[in-house]
């Protein structure tokens, strides 16, 4: 129970990924059963992972970054 408790929170805590990973599953599990095309495949994998690149925070935290916004 207690490792479920903890997987629960690291999916809410994570949840863009946790998307990202679902629309990325939905994608593949369509192009598979042949209803969507590889160029539609293809550019549903590149919209997420442009997505994911630009809402990256590059490892600062906002406690971090505000203690560098103050420095004179």
């Amino acid at each position: 129970m207690r490792m479920l408790k903890n997987l629960w929170t690291i999916t809410v805590k994570n949840w863009r990924t946790s998307f990202a990973g679902l629309v990325c599953l939905v994608g593949l599990v369509l192009f598979s059963q042949g209803k969507i095309t590889t160029e539609e495949f293809l550019s549903l994998m590149a919209f997420v992972g442009s997505l994911g690149l630009f809402l990256s925070k590059d490892g600062q935290t906002a406690r971090e970054y505000e203690k560098e916004r103050r420095k004179p």
